[in-house]
């Protein structure tokens, strides 16, 4: 990391999100017999201007706030895509979906006004997963009188219902 005194350097912190500019206002140089080693000394903008090793502060450190704001975005994009994730797998327990087709997707002519269309609809029939554990669960017993009980399986009662359609 190229950093010089008196630089602006901007701290994403690790904890929250949350960003703070700080100054670099020392560059120490240590050399010893396993090596040399720069660290820097920077001034947090708090009430008493703390004065820190940059080592010791748990957050990412970047020198231009362009970076910063590219490394935002990309965790910004991360998190989303993984929010969808989770929402297209939690969809499948739902069977009868209605898939809207927006218009302004449908490539039409130029002549025609795409405000007039109405959305395409489409109903789709979607199979619903089970987990061995799920379909275990769907059998019932029932009581039939006389100390005597039955097993039904859920399942099968469904597909009575499938077959009438």
């Amino acid at each position: 990391m190229n950093i010089c005194v008196g630089q602006i350097v901007y701290l994403l912190s690790n904890k929250d999100i949350k960003v703070y500019p700080a100054q670099v206002i020392e560059e120490i140089n240590r050399k010893t017999l396993s090596g040399s080693e720069t660290s820097y000394v920077i001034r947090l903008p708090d009430k008493n201007r703390s004065e820190v090793n940059i080592s010791q502060i748990d957050a990412e450190i970047f020198t231009s706030s362009k970076d910063l704001e590219d490394k935002m975005i990309e965790n910004a994009k991360c998190k989303i895509k993984e929010l969808m994730r989770s929402a297209t797998e939690l969809e499948s327990i739902f069977e009868d979906v209605v898939s809207i087709t927006d218009v302004s997707e449908i490539s039409l002519d130029i002549s025609e006004n795409v405000k007039d269309k109405p959305p395409a609809v489409q109903k789709k029939r979607r199979k619903r997963r089970t987990s061995a554990k799920a379909k275990k669960e769907e059998k019932v017993i029932v009581d039939l009188g006389n100390g005597m009980t039955g097993k039904i399986d859920v399942n099968s009662i469904n597909q009575l219902g499938e077959n009438s359609e």
